[in-house]
């Protein structure tokens, strides 16, 4: 049976949940409306974000991932909760049509020939958030718009399990050689979304492809869904 890793729901672009059987690995307190879509014909989805899915870098919404591309025929989107990981990617916000892949620098990219979209997100000016960063990134982001913060932590290529609660509580992360460890910092900006950019730029510093692939678990491609995450961990990335 192929196996692949996933870390309870992580990126796959087959986010939107195409076809694929969709559950939401976050538990809510109160049962949340489920959404399914069906197309006869090649037909583009009316796709509505709920209320309560907030991207915290965004104040306004334009098209959404879900709605870029039309359902082939005879395909459903699968049933997902209305605030889970899985209906978040499906409402990421998209630039416009024909916006450019560009890298860090502002520069086009040199490939432009598989670009389907591009999400409207801030990458930062320095050349860190890359292929396992980018994964990472968007699990955290759903979590923090969640209020989540217990569950923000990711392990450094040594093993370290950075946690953003305790950077919240004021803890910063030092690395003397091969080893991390905490130490103590004021609070002027941990508990703001600042705070947490700066937390998530020290884990694209020290985490990577191979880290991530020790931390996720494995998944039947039976069982995949929308969030999953196919992965090879070589060393140091990529």
């Amino acid at each position: 049976m192929a196996i692949f890793k996933f870390f309870i729901g992580f990126l796959l672009i087959s986010a939107v949940g195409i076809h694929f059987s969709c559950t939401s690995y976050y538990s809510e307190k109160e049962s949340q409306p489920s959404v399914k879509i069906t197309a006869k014909n090649n037909s583009s989805l009316n796709y509505k974000r709920p209320n309560n899915i907030q991207y915290p870098w965004k104040t306004s919404y334009e098209e959404l991932l879900v709605n870029r591309h039309p359902l082939p025929k005879g395909f459903e989107l699968t049933k997902v909760e209305a605030s889970s990981f899985e209906n978040w990617l499906r409402c990421l916000p998209l630039k416009p049509k024909g916006t450019p892949i560009k890298l860090f620098n502002g520069k086009n990219k040199m490939l432009q020939a598989l670009n389907a979209g591009v999400l409207d997100i801030d990458v930062g000016k320095t050349d860190l958030q890359q292929c396992a960063d980018a994964v990472m990134r968007l699990k955290a982001e759903y979590l923090y718009s969640k209020k989540n913060f217990e569950n923000i932590h990711f392990n450094y290529t040594s093993g370290f399990k950075a946690e953003y609660s305790k950077w919240r509580e004021g803890y910063k992360i030092g690395v003397k050689g091969n080893k991390a460890y905490y130490y103590k910092k004021p609070k002027a900006t941990d508990k703001t979304y600042e705070g947490f950019q700066k937390y998530l730029w020290n884990v694209y510093n020290y985490a990577g492809t191979y880290s991530l692939n020790k931390e996720l678990k494995k998944q039947s491609t039976q069982n995949i869904k929308g969030g999953d995450v196919l992965i090879i961990g070589g060393f140091p990335g990529h």
